[in-house]
Protein backbone atom coordinates (compact mmCIF):
# COMPACT_ATOMS: atom_id res chain seq x y z
CA UNK A 1 0.00 0.00 0.00
CA UNK A 2 3.17 2.65 0.66
CA UNK A 3 2.07 4.46 3.28
CA UNK A 4 3.96 5.92 5.88
CA UNK A 5 2.90 7.07 9.50
CA UNK A 6 4.93 9.29 11.07
CA UNK A 7 5.22 8.26 15.09
CA UNK A 8 6.23 11.26 17.50
CA UNK A 9 7.65 9.14 20.93
CA UNK A 10 9.00 11.39 24.20
CA UNK A 11 10.41 8.22 25.83
CA UNK A 12 13.47 6.48 25.50
CA UNK A 13 11.36 3.10 25.53
CA UNK A 14 9.41 1.96 22.44
CA UNK A 15 6.27 3.24 23.33
CA UNK A 16 3.87 2.16 19.53
CA UNK A 17 2.85 -0.65 21.76
CA UNK A 18 -0.26 -2.33 19.76
CA UNK A 19 0.25 0.32 17.19
CA UNK A 20 3.53 -1.22 16.20
CA UNK A 21 1.80 -4.48 15.99
CA UNK A 22 -1.21 -3.45 13.78
CA UNK A 23 1.73 -1.16 11.56
CA UNK A 24 3.18 -4.74 10.76
CA UNK A 25 0.21 -6.60 10.44
CA UNK A 26 -1.12 -3.81 7.56
CA UNK A 27 2.71 -3.78 6.06
CA UNK A 28 2.49 -0.09 6.68
CA UNK A 29 5.90 1.84 7.31
CA UNK A 30 6.72 4.01 10.11
CA UNK A 31 9.41 6.48 10.62
CA UNK A 32 9.50 7.10 15.17
CA UNK A 33 10.94 10.70 16.07
CA UNK A 34 11.82 11.54 19.68
CA UNK A 35 11.23 14.93 20.48
CA UNK A 36 12.54 14.38 24.05
CA UNK A 37 16.34 13.15 23.16
CA UNK A 38 16.38 16.64 20.65
CA UNK A 39 15.23 15.20 17.49
CA UNK A 40 14.05 17.54 15.16
CA UNK A 41 9.80 17.66 13.82
CA UNK A 42 9.88 17.66 9.85
CA UNK A 43 8.53 20.60 8.52
CA UNK A 44 7.57 18.56 5.22
CA UNK A 45 5.22 16.15 5.29
CA UNK A 46 3.79 14.94 2.26
CA UNK A 47 5.61 11.44 2.66
CA UNK A 48 3.54 11.03 5.15
CA UNK A 49 0.18 10.00 5.09
CA UNK A 50 -0.75 10.37 8.86
CA UNK A 51 0.76 11.70 12.13
CA UNK A 52 0.71 9.88 16.00
CA UNK A 53 1.64 11.66 18.77
CA UNK A 54 1.96 9.67 21.80
CA UNK A 55 2.20 10.03 25.46
CA UNK A 56 4.88 11.18 27.98
CA UNK A 57 5.35 11.84 31.50
CA UNK A 58 5.97 15.76 30.77
CA UNK A 59 3.32 18.38 30.69
CA UNK A 60 1.56 20.31 27.86
CA UNK A 61 1.69 22.87 29.57
CA UNK A 62 5.81 22.46 30.10
CA UNK A 63 6.07 24.40 26.89
CA UNK A 64 8.42 27.25 28.59
CA UNK A 65 10.69 24.80 30.44
CA UNK A 66 10.77 22.29 27.62
CA UNK A 67 11.88 23.92 24.14
CA UNK A 68 10.05 20.72 22.43
CA UNK A 69 7.27 21.01 24.03
CA UNK A 70 6.29 24.76 22.58
CA UNK A 71 7.83 23.42 19.36
CA UNK A 72 5.07 20.54 19.21
CA UNK A 73 1.85 22.77 20.03
CA UNK A 74 3.35 25.36 17.32
CA UNK A 75 3.85 21.86 14.29
CA UNK A 76 0.52 20.70 15.35
CA UNK A 77 -1.08 23.63 13.78
CA UNK A 78 1.26 23.16 10.70
CA UNK A 79 -0.18 19.28 10.40
CA UNK A 80 -3.74 20.77 10.75
CA UNK A 81 -3.22 22.86 7.96
CA UNK A 82 -1.85 19.96 5.95
CA UNK A 83 -4.96 18.37 6.31
CA UNK A 84 -2.72 15.04 7.43
CA UNK A 85 -4.68 12.73 9.54
CA UNK A 86 -3.98 13.34 13.01
CA UNK A 87 -4.06 11.30 16.36
CA UNK A 88 -2.55 12.65 19.63
CA UNK A 89 -2.60 9.72 22.42
CA UNK A 90 -2.86 11.38 26.13
CA UNK A 91 -0.18 13.82 26.48
CA UNK A 92 -0.85 13.97 22.21
CA UNK A 93 -4.19 14.69 22.59
CA UNK A 94 -3.54 17.60 25.44
CA UNK A 95 -1.09 19.07 23.22
CA UNK A 96 -3.57 19.03 20.25
CA UNK A 97 -5.85 20.86 22.99
CA UNK A 98 -3.38 23.20 23.63
CA UNK A 99 -2.96 24.03 19.81
CA UNK A 100 -6.37 24.60 19.09
CA UNK A 101 -6.83 26.81 22.42
CA UNK A 102 -8.00 25.01 24.99
CA UNK A 103 -6.25 24.52 28.30
CA UNK A 104 -4.70 21.64 30.38
CA UNK A 105 -5.28 21.04 33.90
CA UNK A 106 -5.37 18.45 36.73
CA UNK A 107 -7.76 17.30 38.43
CA UNK A 108 -9.49 19.84 41.25
CA UNK A 109 -9.03 17.01 43.93
CA UNK A 110 -6.02 15.70 42.80
CA UNK A 111 -6.49 12.50 41.27
CA UNK A 112 -4.95 10.51 38.72
CA UNK A 113 -6.55 8.23 36.37
CA UNK A 114 -4.62 5.33 36.15
CA UNK A 115 -5.67 1.90 35.01
CA UNK A 116 -9.13 0.74 33.97
CA UNK A 117 -11.59 2.98 33.54
CA UNK A 118 -14.83 3.06 31.73
CA UNK A 119 -15.43 5.24 28.83
CA UNK A 120 -18.68 6.35 27.19
CA UNK A 121 -19.78 7.63 23.67
CA UNK A 122 -21.51 11.24 23.30
CA UNK A 123 -24.27 11.33 21.15
CA UNK A 124 -21.54 12.20 18.11
CA UNK A 125 -19.05 9.55 18.97
CA UNK A 126 -21.23 6.59 19.09
CA UNK A 127 -19.67 5.91 15.69
CA UNK A 128 -16.92 5.33 17.24
CA UNK A 129 -17.28 4.15 20.92
CA UNK A 130 -19.45 1.38 22.45
CA UNK A 131 -21.39 1.95 25.82
CA UNK A 132 -19.73 0.64 28.63
CA UNK A 133 -16.17 0.50 26.96
CA UNK A 134 -13.29 -0.20 29.66
CA UNK A 135 -9.88 1.25 28.47
CA UNK A 136 -6.26 1.61 29.97
CA UNK A 137 -5.68 5.04 31.34
CA UNK A 138 -1.94 6.67 33.08
CA UNK A 139 -2.56 10.53 33.60
CA UNK A 140 -2.94 13.54 36.15
CA UNK A 141 -4.02 16.30 33.68
CA UNK A 142 -7.28 16.68 31.29
CA UNK A 143 -8.43 18.49 28.69
CA UNK A 144 -11.07 21.22 27.84
CA UNK A 145 -12.31 20.51 24.50
CA UNK A 146 -11.41 23.46 22.33
CA UNK A 147 -13.70 25.72 20.32
CA UNK A 148 -14.89 24.22 17.25
CA UNK A 149 -14.41 20.64 18.32
CA UNK A 150 -16.79 17.81 19.09
CA UNK A 151 -16.81 15.86 22.22
CA UNK A 152 -16.96 12.01 21.32
CA UNK A 153 -16.40 10.24 24.56
CA UNK A 154 -16.63 11.08 28.60
CA UNK A 155 -15.27 9.79 31.62
CA UNK A 156 -15.84 9.76 35.64
CA UNK A 157 -12.65 11.05 37.01
CA UNK A 158 -11.78 13.19 34.19
CA UNK A 159 -15.17 13.91 31.59
CA UNK A 160 -13.17 14.64 28.27
CA UNK A 161 -11.90 11.46 26.91
CA UNK A 162 -12.00 11.72 23.59
CA UNK A 163 -12.65 14.81 20.69
CA UNK A 164 -12.46 15.58 16.82
CA UNK A 165 -11.36 18.63 15.31
CA UNK A 166 -12.65 19.14 11.59
CA UNK A 167 -12.93 15.17 10.03
CA UNK A 168 -9.18 13.70 10.62
CA UNK A 169 -7.50 15.13 13.95
CA UNK A 170 -8.67 12.94 16.91
CA UNK A 171 -7.24 13.54 20.62
CA UNK A 172 -8.01 10.71 22.90
CA UNK A 173 -7.16 10.84 26.68
CA UNK A 174 -6.60 6.97 27.08
CA UNK A 175 -3.81 4.28 26.12
CA UNK A 176 -5.26 2.06 23.46
CA UNK A 177 -2.12 0.92 22.52
CA UNK A 178 -0.51 -0.28 25.59
CA UNK A 179 0.20 -4.00 26.05
CA UNK A 180 0.66 -6.00 29.08
CA UNK A 181 4.57 -5.79 28.80
CA UNK A 182 4.22 -1.95 28.87
CA UNK A 183 1.79 -2.28 31.70
CA UNK A 184 4.15 -4.52 33.98
CA UNK A 185 6.95 -2.03 32.93
CA UNK A 186 5.35 1.33 33.64
CA UNK A 187 4.16 -0.04 36.77
CA UNK A 188 7.45 -1.65 37.93
CA UNK A 189 10.22 1.18 37.11
CA UNK A 190 10.76 3.81 40.25
CA UNK A 191 8.91 6.31 38.70
CA UNK A 192 5.74 3.97 37.96
CA UNK A 193 5.57 3.01 41.60
CA UNK A 194 5.76 6.76 42.98
CA UNK A 195 2.68 7.39 40.63
CA UNK A 196 0.90 3.95 42.58
CA UNK A 197 0.87 5.71 45.78
CA UNK A 198 -1.33 8.58 44.19
CA UNK A 199 -5.39 8.48 44.99
CA UNK A 200 -7.26 7.07 42.04
CA UNK A 201 -4.65 4.92 40.79
CA UNK A 202 -5.51 1.24 40.69
CA UNK A 203 -2.34 -1.17 42.05
CA UNK A 204 -0.40 -3.36 39.65
CA UNK A 205 -2.21 -6.48 40.15
CA UNK A 206 -5.54 -4.95 39.59
CA UNK A 207 -4.34 -3.40 36.39
CA UNK A 208 -3.00 -6.60 35.40
CA UNK A 209 -6.30 -8.78 35.83
CA UNK A 210 -8.11 -5.81 33.90
CA UNK A 211 -5.70 -6.00 31.19
CA UNK A 212 -6.58 -9.78 30.95
CA UNK A 213 -10.43 -8.80 31.00
CA UNK A 214 -10.46 -5.70 28.69
CA UNK A 215 -7.26 -6.31 26.07
CA UNK A 216 -8.82 -8.26 23.36
CA UNK A 217 -11.51 -5.50 23.42
CA UNK A 218 -9.50 -2.71 23.05
CA UNK A 219 -7.29 -4.17 20.57
CA UNK A 220 -10.19 -5.00 17.95
CA UNK A 221 -11.72 -1.56 18.73
CA UNK A 222 -8.24 0.07 17.75
CA UNK A 223 -7.42 -2.13 14.67
CA UNK A 224 -10.46 -0.75 13.38
CA UNK A 225 -10.18 3.13 14.43
CA UNK A 226 -7.00 2.86 12.50
CA UNK A 227 -8.18 0.93 9.73
CA UNK A 228 -10.57 4.42 9.17
CA UNK A 229 -7.91 6.81 10.35
CA UNK A 230 -5.12 5.73 8.42
CA UNK A 231 -6.15 2.66 5.48
CA UNK A 232 -9.05 5.12 4.37
CA UNK A 233 -6.99 8.08 3.80
CA UNK A 234 -5.72 9.32 0.54
CA UNK A 235 -3.21 12.05 1.53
Amino acid sequence: MNKKILMISHSKEPDSGRIDKYLKKRKINSQVIKVALGEKLPQELNQYNAIIIFGGLMSANDDKKLPHIKDEIEWINHILDSRKPLLGICLGAQLLARSLGGQVYEHPKKFREIGYHKIDPTKEGEFIFDKDFYVYHWHKEGFSIPRDCTLLAKGKVFENQAFVYGKDAYGIQFHPEVTLTQIIRWTGDDTGKRHLTHIGTQQRSEQVIKNILYTNKVEKWLENFLDKFILTKDS
